[in-house]
């Protein structure tokens, strides 16, 4: 008996010919382009870099309308190295929970990065904003090529 011979005979007859069919079946990533869309925030975390040497903002954005509807939209900016790149992230998070008093703190806490306090942050926009908010997201590019995001409406679920 091979080492996968009882995964197989766990699995029902029918679920393991559906998955086949699934698995044969092309998929390809569909990238969102750039543009407006109207987003909930998905998820909202700290992470390291893939060099794994700097702290970043990873937010995921849910679109919820239109063509794209259900497709996410990933930012991830790094805050550690450069003042503006924490000054950006900084402004996000104010915006996302519509509040300019959130954009100096938010600020301070960035720069300080004290992971715990860091992730506290985080954790309190996330529950200050889940299910309540949703946003009009400007997705674009700048000269330099770097993706921008800016909240153009903040809206109030009912």
């Amino acid at each position: 008996m091979g080492i996968f011979d009882k995964w197989e005979s766990k699995v029902d007859e029918k679920a393991l010919k559906a998955s086949a069919e699934e698995m044969a079946q092309e998929t390809e990533f569909v990238e969102v382009p750039k543009g407006q869309y109207e987003v909930a925030v998905d998820t909202i975390e700290h992470k390291k870099s893939k060099s794994g040497n700097e702290s970043m903002l990873s937010i995921r954005f849910k679109i919820l309308a239109g063509e794209f509807k259900g497709s996410l939209i990933f930012y991830n900016k790094i805050y550690e190295r450069f003042d503006f790149m924490r000054k950006d992230n900084a402004k996000l998070l104010g915006a996302l929970v519509g509040n300019a008093k959130v954009v100096p703190i938010a600020n301070d806490v960035l720069k300080l990065n004290k992971i715990e306090d860091v992730e506290e942050l985080l954790m309190d926009i996330q529950e200050e904003i889940d299910g309540k908010l949703e946003y009009l997201l400007s997705y674009t590019e700048n000269s330099k090529g770097y993706d921008v995001f800016e909240i153009l409406e903040v809206f109030e679920v009912e």
